[in-house]
């Protein structure tokens, strides 16, 4: 080859790289660029998940308290229905008593077999409620039990879906990262 050809093709080769140093600085931007959106959209996912997570979080809350004041009410309504039923039997009773005393302090020895009776239909009627009261606290011990195993699971999803979103966050964090360790190497020219 002669110098003329050797000058030739050196020109060749200056112009093709000053025009990559010319392309440069434009690649380069267009790399920030989409570093930057990437690290938006990333941003927003964020925000989005966490949104829905709140959102997610005060619809349990407010299904629990709304199961929570129904079980109240439902224990509540079941006591006053309990009390009151307390309430007429013991006064019917106590009636029953003081007629009973009345008759007995008049015929005595004549009413010790009515006394006995009366007795007995006592005895049903407390041995009844004592029946009904403990009943009604089983169903109200069982309430609290599915209610606790409720808020148990919620708190366990909530947790699974916020490890989900570290997770995602990290994903993306070191994409990012990649890309930035990419673009160097292509802009050393090691790739």
């Amino acid at each position: 080859m002669t110098n003329e050809t050797i000058e030739v093709h050196l020109t060749y080769l200056r112009t093709g790289f000053d025009a990559v140093q010319a392309a440069l600085p434009v690649l380069r931007d267009k790399i920030d660029l989409v570093s930057a959106k990437v690290d938006s959209k990333i941003e927003a996912l964020s925000e989005k998940l966490s949104a829905k997570i709140e959102t997610l979080s005060e619809k349990f809350n407010a299904r629990i308290e709304a199961l929570d004041e129904k079980l109240n009410a439902k224990i509540e309504a079941l006591n006053q229905k309990t009390n009151a039923r307390i309430d007429a039997v013991n006064s019917s009773l106590t009636a029953q008593i003081r007629e009973t005393n009345g008759r007995i302090d008049a015929i005595n020895t004549s009413l010790t077999g009515q006394i006995k009776e009366t007795n007995g239909r006592i005895e049903a009627v407390n041995s009844s409620l004592v029946e009904k009261i403990d009943e009604a606290n089983k169903q109200r011990a069982a309430g609290d039990a599915a209610l606790g195993d409720k808020i148990d699971k919620l708190t366990e999803r909530v947790l699974e879906v916020q490890g989900h979103q570290k997770a995602v966050l990290w994903v993306f964090s070191i994409s990012s990262v990649v890309a930035a360790l990419v673009s160097i190497a292509r802009t050393l020219g090691w790739i």
